[in-house]
């Protein structure tokens, strides 16, 4: 337990160091650049898919898009940010994080994020 909660830390001051050099201001998921963009889906993937109902893809769908939404909007609903998301979640979670897309696919009974971003 104590091997993976520092590991865990030790990632999360990787992620801050690189988001810092990268010039990406890390604000509540609200960052705007690749870096940053990847970590809050690989963050999201991981939190999402612990919680998910297995076998439920609808309740998959759900959880994925409210996630979504509250990390990459604002107040309302921002077409042209969700838009650069469904654009681009799949080449950064396949670099970033393949264990959790591969198993937030599963879930979501999808071949690939971008599909089931609206």
């Amino acid at each position: 337990m104590r091997d993976g909660l520092q590991r865990v830390t030790r990632l999360l001051w990787a992620t801050a160091l690189c988001a810092f050099l990268h010039g990406a201001a890390v604000d509540s998921g609200r960052a705007e650049g690749a870096p940053a963009m990847g970590t809050t889906l690989c963050h999201i993937l991981k939190t999402v898919e612990s919680t998910v109902r297995p076998g439920d893809p609808l309740d998959a769908q759900t959880k994925w898009q409210e996630a979504l939404v509250k990390a990459f909007t604002d107040n309302e609903f921002n077409r042209k940010k969700m838009a650069q998301v469904k654009a681009e979640v799949d080449k950064l979670t396949s670099a970033s994080c393949p264990k959790e897309r591969k198993a937030m696919l599963k879930h979501l009974d999808a071949d690939t994020l971008g599909e089931t971003v609206f």
